[in-house]
């Protein structure tokens, strides 16, 4: 015999997963680019189990698991962070050397990185006056704008 009632309860049932909802939110921030005193674009750090927490003020962040030495992160996401993140508090950093206090530091100047300063440039950033004829252009006409006998 057969369940005609089985479709849209299976339906249903489809319908009511799809719309449950996730329990994650992203935990974003800047990359300190020690080399030139300044921070990277905003970027999702990772994915983090649990509600939006909100934002914060500024903490600094620093995952140590990496080959070239630890990895500095400033954010304003609040707590909770993954366990690979170690938080350090604002007035945390006590010696000149701390990238901590230099991420805080570039967060409060508004430092973001461009071509220049060591880090990923900055979206729609142009050419400085030094940077040659032409920088950006790379296509067959490239050559014809540049000074001949350079």
């Amino acid at each position: 015999m057969r369940h005609p009632a089985r479709g849209p309860a299976l339906l249903l049932l489809a319908t009511l997963a799809a719309c449950t909802s996730i329990d994650n939110h992203l935990l974003f921030g800047q990359q300190y680019e020690a080399a030139g005193a300044c921070l990277a674009p905003a970027q999702a750090i990772d994915d983090v189990a649990g509600p939006d927490p909100g934002t914060c003020a500024p903490s600094c962040l620093v995952a140590s698991a990496s080959d070239a030495g630890p990895i500095t992160f400033v954010t304003t996401t609040c707590p909770p962070y993954p366990s690979y993140l170690t938080p350090a508090a604002q007035d945390a950093a006590t010696s000149a050397g701390d990238l901590c206090k230099g991420a805080l530091a570039a967060f409060a100047d508004g430092a973001v990185c461009g071509p220049d300063a060591g880090g990923p440039p900055e979206a729609g950033v142009e050419a400085g006056p030094d940077a040659g004829p032409d920088a950006h252009d790379s296509g067959p006409e490239a050559a014809v704008d540049a000074p001949a006998g350079g």
